[in-house]
């Protein structure tokens, strides 16, 4: 049998063991920690990787894993997720500094899409407007809005 196979002994402390037992024990833990506790109290070096997979009922892949985040980061690298970069990207300075730039010092442009859009806009809301009648039923700014038809 290879000795890779078997899990490493991770060697836990006392303290870090009834922790860990407790995690598992108590009803109100996250699901996603009494996986990774399970791991970490089974890795004493008397199993095979494989039977702590099969045990808890994850994939190899993960119990090398959370065995390698306790030997690294101890028992509290279980209780947190490895941080990952944003989806979104970041804006770029140069941008930030553009925007910033014509909010402060370009005065908004008659007809532009937003003040088309509230006030309704074009000639559709010129026709509404004269006649009093709204698509809704309603006027289209929200009860806050005080300006003049």
């Amino acid at each position: 049998m290879d000795v890779t196979q078997w899990a490493i002994d991770l060697k836990l402390a006392p303290v870090d063991q009834h922790g860990l037992e407790d995690l598992v024990r108590i009803g109100n833990t996250p699901q996603k920690l009494v996986p990774r506790a399970r791991i970490a109290l089974r890795s004493d070096g008397t199993r095979l990787n494989g039977a702590i997979a099969q045990d808890v009922g994850v994939s190899l892949p993960t119990v090398h894993r959370w065995q390698h985040r306790v030997q690294d980061q101890g028992v509290d690298g279980l209780l947190r997720d490895k941080t990952r970069p944003s989806r979104i990207q970041p804006v770029a300075p140069d941008v930030v500094e553009r925007v910033v730039e014509m909010t402060l010092n370009e005065p908004p442009r008659r007809g532009d899409a937003l003040e088309q859009s509230h006030h309704g806009g074009g000639q559709r809301g010129e026709r509404e407007r004269a006649s009093g009648q709204w698509p809704s039923g309603r006027h289209p700014c929200p009860s806050a809005c005080r300006h003049p038809l």
